[in-house]
């Protein structure tokens, strides 16, 4: 997927949230200053045989939050610990749709050895099943251990509807044992909407047709209900009035 040059020359205009710029206007601490920097340690901390955790970031961007992230649990940003202290190794796989933003996460990859980024169209079931499964064998896993899923669901929502949206809740709940999630309220999609129509790109065709809406975000966490996820905590809002929920697996 070559990049457009539209999007070369307004970066705001990003169909799937592959805003080239994101990370300027949209700080990673913005995420991790809610998060307790010890979560996963936490709440993996029951199977003491436990020596990797696997995560999968769906639509990493540039890596900016997928890096920020894998310091906030590791505690590589104060360095106050060393590998071999650890009570864990962590292990990232970073995906996005689009391939420039891949690039740009392998050129600038502080954590090779820890972090892998995939080009990866989140939709595709084939490609994902294929990817995943390659990646988790390389631990030992059947699932991940943990998905961070940052200002996704309204692209998904945008560009494939409630049925596809519901497709994406099943097919990652699927695969995980605990969701971090962050989901867009109903007001950002017509501010998206509207971003749209200002720099005369074509409009969202799903936007009229969505039946999930004003409390798209209760709508959401309803039908995680509906897939085996339960809602654990929620650690508050950011900046941009978005919440950041935590939900784990309650049945196989």
């Amino acid at each position: 997927m070559a990049v457009s040059p539209l999007w070369e020359k307004e970066p705001g205009a990003a169909k799937y949230g592959n805003f080239i710029n994101y990370y300027q206007f949209n700080s990673p601490k913005k995420r991790t200053s809610l998060i307790p920097r010890h979560l996963l340690k936490y709440i993996f901390s029951s199977d003491k045989k436990e020596k990797v955790i696997v995560c999968l970031d769906i639509g990493c961007n540039a890596g900016n939050l997928t890096e920020a992230l894998y310091q906030h649990f590791t505690d590589t940003e104060k360095q106050e610990t060393v590998k071999s202290e650890m009570e864990y190794e962590l292990q990232v796989l970073g995906v996005d749709l689009d391939p420039v933003l891949i690039e740009r996460s392998r050129e600038k990859n502080s954590f090779p050895n820890n972090i892998t980024y995939k080009e990866i169209d989140i939709m595709e079931r084939d490609q994902c099943y294929t990817t995943f499964r390659s990646y988790l064998n390389n631990f030992g896993k059947s699932m991940f251990d943990i998905i961070f899923c940052f200002s996704v669901t309204m692209w998904v929502h945008l560009n494939h509807g409630d049925v596809g949206l519901k497709k994406f809740l099943k097919d990652i709940s699927s695969v995980t044992q605990y969701l971090l999630l962050e989901p867009q309220e109903w007001k950002c999609y017509r501010s998206a909407s509207r971003r749209m129509r200002k720099l005369k790109c074509p409009a969202f065709q799903n936007l009229e047709d969505l039946q999930m809406k004003q409390t798209v975000v209760e709508d959401i966490g309803c039908y995680l209900k509906e897939c085996g996820m339960e809602e654990v905590e929620n650690f508050g809002t950011t900046e941009w009035h978005r919440k950041i929920i935590l939900y784990k697996r309650v049945k196989v």
